[in-house]
């Protein structure tokens, strides 16, 4: 599916690059500007996703939005590695 391949590509940009080296990674020009194109890819392919199933993006990021709202409140969630009950 076109959505894995390029969220692939996407992820191939920072195969070798530690979680903390990643912000500085990504301020190298050269280094954005491809990470900028495979966003870009990735969002192509997540919009034509969505108009090939019949979903709106907006509308599925707000409802995850409130449902992780519910689930995962603020005071009870931050630093927490489970989920709150």
């Amino acid at each position: 599916m076109a959505l894995a391949s390029e969220a692939g590509e996407l992820l191939a940009e920072y195969r070798w690059v530690t979680n903390s080296e990643s912000a500085n990674y990504t301020k190298t020009e050269s280094n954005r500007s491809r990470v900028a194109a495979e966003v870009g890819d990735v969002g192509i392919a997540l919009l034509l996703f969505c108009d090939r199933v019949g979903l709106d993006l907006i509308d599925a990021i707000k409802d995850k939005l409130a449902t992780n709202q519910r689930n995962y409140p603020v005071d009870r969630s931050r630093g927490q590695p489970e989920r709150p009950r």
